[in-house]
């Protein structure tokens, strides 16, 4: 437990260190600005570049649209620059031979990929929540009377669809040991899942539809009980791909 204590606080020390959290903030607060300054001021907008005498009806923005960005902007634009940035952990260990020197100590390599799950996880969790709440302060200003619904368990399902990315993330970096192979694996991983969304009675139990119907969550067509079989299938998804990753790490040749 020390040793995993002391990996995971290593891990997130070089987030720090090498400006990949203060990229992600910067990235996130960024997004959360856009989710309901966009939402906004769009009419606006659209009015002041139509030419002149032309005019063109935009209904009048509500919170819906705000939260609408926001799961448009995490899923296309914020969870594609975390993997990105993400995806030198461990490919990074391997290019510099610093596993060698760990192993050599006596940490356990199950240690090495629990310890970068779990640092990955965390800064995951920082950003989107610094998104969250600075998405959801802007919708208080803008809309204070207008509330969605299930609002908390909607961005619990997108946080748990970034969990299980990582997991697929880390699972392709230890099997090709390098960032471009882990973007591939999550790369391949959704469009795999958008596939199988095409498929009418798996779509309950896609995970992808942790990240892509949480506006109707909000909206109030589906209730929280809809999303369970892909919540289910996305923490199983997650535990077996961890498991894996741990498994392919434990006969790979580091050097």
């Amino acid at each position: 437990m020390r040793g995993f204590t002391a990996f995971t606080g290593k891990e997130l020390q070089e987030s720090v260190r090498t400006y990949r959290l203060m990229i992600l903030a910067a990235v996130f607060l960024i997004l959360a600005m856009m989710n309901s300054l966009s939402a906004k001021f769009l009419p606006e907008l659209l009015g002041a570049l139509m030419p002149e005498g032309m005019q063109i009806q935009v209904a009048e923005p509500t919170v819906m649209d705000a939260w609408t960005q926001f799961y448009k902007n995490i899923p296309q634009l914020g969870l594609i620059v975390f993997v990105v940035m993400m995806s030198s952990s461990l490919a990074g260990e391997f290019g510099r031979g610093t596993l060698v020197l760990l192993l050599t100590k006596g940490l356990r390599r199950r240690t090495v990929v629990l310890g970068k799950f779990t640092s990955a996880v965390t800064v995951w969790t920082l950003v989107y929540v610094f998104c969250a709440v600075i998405s959801y302060g802007y919708a208080v200003y803008f809309w204070r009377s207008e509330t969605v619904s299930h609002l908390l368990f909607a961005l619990s399902c997108l946080w748990l669809f970034g969990v299980l990315l990582v997991a697929v993330l880390l699972l392709g970096g230890v099997v090709f040991k390098s960032m471009s192979g882990g973007i591939l694996t999550v790369g391949t991983g959704v469009v795999l899942l958008f596939l199988l969304n095409l498929i009418p009675p798996l779509t309950r139990w896609n995970p992808l539809r942790l990240a892509t119907m949480s506006t109707a969550l909000l909206g109030g067509q589906i209730g929280p009980g809809e999303f369970l079989p892909a919540v289910g299938v996305a923490c199983g998804a997650g535990v077996l791909l961890l498991a894996g990753a741990i498994l392919i790490f434990n006969k790979r040749q580091i050097v």
